[in-house]
């Protein structure tokens, strides 16, 4: 049974299904991205509008993470989760700057928002890591989420190339952890609805 036995049949379960659901499509929008920035590689501006797409339906799935462990978080880990939220609304906010081209939106986004995001994912996946509601290696792909997509882009740069905008050959790594984030969360709402008691 999946780790979320300490708060099974909790009204969220809802929540957190539609967070899975999500996070699946994210991490489709995510791999198609880094094939797209792989494969054509260079530097292509349409790639600043359409990652937002998967950028704001991760949003919505590491909000699930947090709702489905709400419970059982310390309150530095709901802190953690906070920061997190705002980080990545930095982003979203800094690459709409890009897009329209407003240097003052766009720095929200970068410096500001990216290193926020950077560092608040590894307590917010130290606080999941430990809360032990979900499995542990969602803590674990949490934390590591960001480093392991810098990795995989310069991995990827003899063939995509190393771009301050217009790239996203990292969105590879970055599907397959929102996927397999996403995998748990939807097995955690199915096995809590089964346990919900009848109305």
């Amino acid at each position: 049974a999946p780790h979320a036995v300490a708060t099974a049949g909790g009204p969220e379960h809802a929540g957190v299904r539609r967070a899975g659901a999500a996070g699946v499509v994210a991490a489709a929008a995510w791999i198609a991205l880094g094939m797209d920035s792989t494969v054509r590689g260079g530097e292509m501006h349409y790639r600043d509008a359409l990652v937002m797409v998967p950028w704001v339906l991760t949003m919505v799935t590491l909000a699930g993470v947090h709702l489905a462990q709400r419970d059982r978080l310390r309150r530095w880990g709901h802190v953690a989760f906070g920061v997190l939220g705002l980080a990545m609304v930095l982003g979203l906010l800094g690459d709409l700057g890009t897009v329209l081209d407003i240097a003052p939106l766009a720095t929200l986004g970068f410096p500001l928002g990216a290193l926020l995001w950077l560092v608040a994912m590894v307590p917010a996946g130290v606080a999941t890591y430990r809360a032990g509601v979900l499995p542990r290696r969602v803590g674990v792909l949490m934390a590591l989420l960001e480093p392991l997509s810098i990795a995989t882009g310069v991995a990827l740069s003899p063939i995509a190339g190393l771009h301050d905008r217009g790239n996203c050959s990292g969105g590879l790594e970055k599907g397959l952890v929102v996927l397999l984030i996403a995998l748990v969360l939807r097995s955690v709402a199915v096995y809590r609805a089964e346990r919900r008691p009848p109305p």
